[in-house]
């Protein structure tokens, strides 16, 4: 009996298809996907003369813009809304701050009200976003 070894072939797996595959996926995912900007409002900050900035970065941002619209951290919201946003805060933290960002045209009704939602809320660290005006003595 004469056993003669037999000749295996060895297996291989081609992978270059399907690594095109996988960079043909990854081109049509990175062609159709949309991406979304968070919607800001557009607020012209009034001046204001001496202050002292911020000392540390807020927790929660109103943005009031000229027209009387609200937005929470980037987020569009009505006047309600933007009262049940922030007392759906469960229990705010005592660092918990919130920075209000006015238009220098937004009314004045429109101030307060966010201020009343930020107090109903629990929020007593408030403060007032203005852009300094270095020629100004502080005085008016």
């Amino acid at each position: 009996m004469n056993f003669r070894p037999r000749s295996r072939d060895e297996v291989t797996l081609d992978l270059t298809s399907l690594i095109d595959v996988v960079f043909l996926l990854l081109l049509f995912f990175m062609l159709t996907t949309t991406f979304v900007q968070a919607q800001r409002l557009n607020v012209d900050l009034p001046e204001a003369g001496q202050g002292q900035g911020a000392k540390t970065k807020a927790s929660w941002t109103i943005e009031i813009d000229a027209s009387g619209r609200y937005s929470l951290n980037g987020d569009l919201v009505s006047s309600d809304q933007l009262t049940a946003r922030l007392e759906s805060i469960p229990e705010p933290h005592a660092d918990a701050s919130v920075l209000i960002r006015a238009d220098g045209k937004a009314t004045h009704q429109s101030v307060v009200h966010a201020l009343d939602a930020a107090r109903a809320a629990g929020l007593v660290h408030v403060g007032l976003a203005t852009e300094s005006n270095p020629s100004s003595t502080g005085r008016r």
